[in-house]
């Protein structure tokens, strides 16, 4: 079980690193990121509120909320996926 808890944590540090470097290349960097961050937060909700029908819930907590705040998109993939195959 550790195993997947350090690969998923070193998979997220790649995605955010990777996002920062092409948020960067563009002019507005703060609004990116902010943007990215706000998309994740509303798919995790949105996950959420479709559980009933889908069996797939992602619990909501800190960890949850600051990975998707940071990493954006990929994580909320990454936590599905995670829910899907693991649990």
């Amino acid at each position: 079980m550790q195993f997947f808890i350090y690969s998923y944590i070193s998979v997220l540090v790649l995605f955010f690193v990777i996002k920062v470097l092409f948020a960067l290349k563009g002019r507005r960097m703060i609004l990116r990121l902010f943007l990215h961050a706000v998309l994740g937060l509303g798919v995790l909700i949105l996950i959420n509120l479709t559980s009933k029908f889908s069996g797939v819930y992602i619990p909501i907590n800190g960890w949850s909320v600051g990975f998707t705040a940071a990493f954006g998109l990929p994580s909320v993939c990454a936590q599905l996926l995670i829910q899907i195959f693991f649990l």
